[in-house]
């Protein structure tokens, strides 16, 4: 398989919406966590072989960085996909808008 179909199965996939619900996120993150925490020796010695890191900077600047920012982002992410109240153009008074995350034009 080259990289343009892959390209292109991924795209079509994203445009199903399969990605836009919050239990997917959440489930592909974990899945992201799992995934790292059980190929870190790999990833380390990776590191060592391919830009001479020590496991202590692979760690920090290349695991442990990714797995902070899944532990941020868990706790958030329902209330960064919640729908927000936007300022509403003159021309389109007197209604209300919104910006719904994950919804985009085109999709």
């Amino acid at each position: 398989m080259n990289i343009e179909t892959i390209v292109a199965e991924q795209d079509a996939f994203y445009r199903t919406g399969a990605t836009r619900p919050l239990a997917f996120r959440r489930k592909q993150l974990q899945r992201l966590k799992e995934a790292i925490r059980k190929n870190e020796s790999a990833m380390v010695e990776a590191l060592q072989e391919d830009h001479g890191k020590s496991a202590y900077e692979s760690y920090l600047s290349e695991v442990g960085f990714v797995l902070d920012e899944i532990r941020f982002i868990l706790p958030r992410l329902s209330g960064w996909m919640k729908p927000r109240r936007v300022r509403t153009p003159l021309l389109g008074f007197p209604g209300a808008s919104r910006r719904i995350p994950g919804h985009t034009a085109g999709c």
